[in-house]
C-alpha cells in the first residue's frame, strides 16, 4: 500500500493481511507512507535508487495499492497538484507492471464536513466525494490500457453508500453519532 496518514493511520496494511490471511490467502501486505504524501512525492521517491519505495517495488509485489492525497484527486484537472498526480499513476503503474505487478487505485472518501481549505471547490461532504470520483476515475482512464490495466478500489463509494442509507431515515450524516458520522473520529487530516 503506497499513501499516506489515510492509510497508515488506519493500519489498513495489518488489516488487509489479515482478511487475506483468514481466508486462506497467505500474503504479506506492506505500506509505505508518509503524512501528506501525493503519489507525485512517492513516484519521486520510487525513481531515487536506495529509496525505501524503490526498494520495495523491485521486490516484485503481485499488487500495489496506490491512495493519492486526501484532496488533490478533488482538485480540477487543470490544477498543478492533480496534474502532477495524474503523470505519477501513469510513472507508478509503468514501474509496477515492469516488476510483474498490478496496479490500484485506492479511491479515498470525502471529509466529512467538506474541505475547508478548498471551501468553494468541496463545500460539504457530497461535493468532495463527487470531486474525488471523478478525479480517480480520469486517473484510471488516463492511465489504463488493455496491455496495462489499472484497477479501482471504490472505498469513498462506500463511505457515500453509507451517507445515504443514514440520510434516508431522516438523520442528517454529517451530525450527531451515526454509522457514517462515526466512521470520522480519529482521523486526522494531514496537508
Amino acid at each position: 500500500l503506497i499513501g499516506n496518514s489515510y492509510t497508515s493511520s488506519n493500519t489498513l496494511n495489518q488489516k488487509v493481511e489479515r482478511i487475506l490471511d483468514d481466508s486462506g490467502i497467505n500474503s504479506d501486505v506492506e505500506a509505505v507512507t508518509g503524512g501528506g504524501m501525493k503519489l507525485s512525492d512517492h513516484a519521486d521517491d520510487a525513481d531515487q535508487q536506495g529509496n525505501e519505495l524503490n526498494t520495495k517495488l523491485s521486490e516484485r509485489y503481485d499488487y500495489v495499492v496506490l491512495q493519492d492525497q486526501s484532496q488533490v484527486p478533488s482538485f480540477p484537472t487543470d490544477s498543478e497538484f492533480w496534474i502532477e498526480s495524474n503523470n505519477a499513476v501513469e510513472d507508478l503503474n509503468e514501474r509496477i507492471i515492469s516488476e510483474g505487478g498490478q496496479t490500484i487505485l485506492f479511491m479515498t472518501w470525502g471529509r466529512k464536513d467538506g474541505d475547508a481549505n478548498n471551501a468553494l471547490r468541496n463545500p460539504d461532504y457530497l461535493t468532495m466525494q463527487l470531486h474525488l470520483q471523478q478525479g480517480y476515475e480520469m486517473y484510471l482512464e488516463n492511465s489504463t490500457t488493455d496491455e496495462k490495466p489499472i484497477f479501482l478500489a471504490p472505498v469513498g463509494l462506500a463511505y457515500k453508500n453509507l451517507y445515504h442509507k443514514v440520510n434516508q431515515t431522516g438523520v442528517d450524516p454529517t451530525q450527531g453519532s451515526n454509522s457514517f458520522s462515526t466512521l470520522y473520529p480519529t482521523l486526522k487530516y494531514t496537508r
